[in-house]
């Protein structure tokens, strides 16, 4: 039996030299190495879900609990939600309202039988005898029933339902807080989230390093500000920690406290920007909730 390299073909003739099929010069099939299984798909394979069974057994040995609950969760709101949507479809229901009524019919017949005039009977001894025949009225009495149904129908206004605040209900809310008075640094973090923040990233900045003459320090762009101190920490709904830098001492006279999940809850900006600080301060009541500015000498405000 011959075989072509080049289209691979068996032909069951071995006095062929050329393939009929390409033009390709004939081997014997015996002198034709056999094909090597390809063993490189195989291991990349075995490597892939190797990989994911790891990643799988890390996030399920720190996050499985959570991610059990957080997926109950969606599921039970989302069963609730198919509900109400299948219950409220028409805002409005109608009551029916039945009041039967009765009429009663009256009809009268009267039967009179005709009254014959006397017939004269005359005797032989000629005495003339008059009969009379007796009048009699039948009177019968029919009653007829009718009863009529009267519908009315009137509207019942269901409620709407409030809907859910999924930001606040779901992921963590973390909100950054501080005070300052020259060598006294004092912070706080708070979650008013529902749900845990596993990997709280807390940092420091001090500044700024260059000076512009002529702008407040809210004007300063955010990459003048240098890190000072960086620690991470776990946060449990309602939970709020405290944390006091006065030992630290910092050297400049602004410090940005920032607060972040990065995973759950990240922060809108990048420190390392030449954003202005305005662009995420400007006055304690007026900011972006994952960070908070103080000075040393009073407050940072426009």
């Amino acid at each position: 039996m011959s075989y072509c390299p080049r289209c691979g073909r068996k032909l069951p003739s071995e006095d062929l030299t050329y393939c009929p099929h390409c033009g390709s010069p004939l081997t014997l099939i015996e002198g034709h190495p056999e094909k090597k299984k390809d063993r490189r798909k195989a291991i990349a394979a075995i490597l892939g879900v190797s990989s994911l069974l790891g990643l799988g057994f890390i996030a399920y040995r720190f996050y499985g609990d959570e991610i059990s609950e957080l997926i109950s969760k969606i599921l039970t709101s989302r069963e609730k939600t198919e509900t109400i949507m299948t219950t409220t479809k028409s805002t409005e229901v109608f009551e029916t309202t039945t009041t039967p009524s009765t009429h009663v019919t009256s009809t009268e017949s009267v039967i009179t039988t005709p009254r014959t005039s006397p017939s004269p009977t005359i005797s032989p001894s000629s005495t003339i005898t008059t009969s009379d025949t007796t009048t009699r009225l039948t009177t019968s009495e029919t009653t007829f029933i009718e009863t009529t149904t009267s519908t009315t129908t009137s509207p019942i206004v269901i409620p709407d339902i409030p809907e859910r605040d999924w930001e606040h209900m779901v992921f963590p809310y973390i909100v950054a807080g501080g005070q300052a008075y020259y060598e006294q640094v004092e912070t706080v973090v708070i979650n008013q989230g529902n749900t845990p923040s596993f990997f709280t990233v807390l940092e420091l900045y001090h500044g700024p390093h260059t000076t512009i003459p002529g702008i407040t320090y809210n004007e300063y762009p955010l990459n003048s500000f240098r890190l000072v101190w960086r620690g991470t920490t776990s946060l449990n709904p309602g939970e709020r920690i405290d944390f006091d830098f006065s030992e630290l001492s910092p050297r400049y006279e602004v410090l940005i406290w920032v607060c972040y999940d990065p995973i759950l809850d990240p922060k809108s900006f990048v420190m390392n920007s030449d954003a202005p600080v305005r662009s995420i301060y400007r006055r304690s009541d007026d900011r972006d909730r994952h960070v908070i500015v103080v000075g040393r000498g009073g407050l940072v405000e426009d």
